[in-house]
């Protein structure tokens, strides 16, 4: 992840998607937001999507736009 925002240009969307059914979601799930939520603010927007109505722990959907420069 930290390599492809590297690569996104400014106004940019990157998506990820987080299964988390499988042995060893969790910790995956948990390092992906803790990166994500340490993301400057003035830099990059992140967008997440869940489906709460849905059983057996749906994936969450992530959207992550690179900011413009003002």
């Amino acid at each position: 992840i930290e390599e492809a925002l590297k690569l996104l240009r400014e106004g940019g969307l990157m998506t990820i998607l987080l299964y988390r059914s499988h042995k060893g979601a969790q910790e995956e799930v948990e390092a992906v937001l803790n990166l994500l939520s340490q993301l400057d603010q003035k830099k990059f927007l992140v967008h997440w999507l869940s489906f709460p109505n849905q059983k057996n722990q749906p994936a969450y959907f992530l959207g992550l736009e690179k900011r413009t420069k003002k």
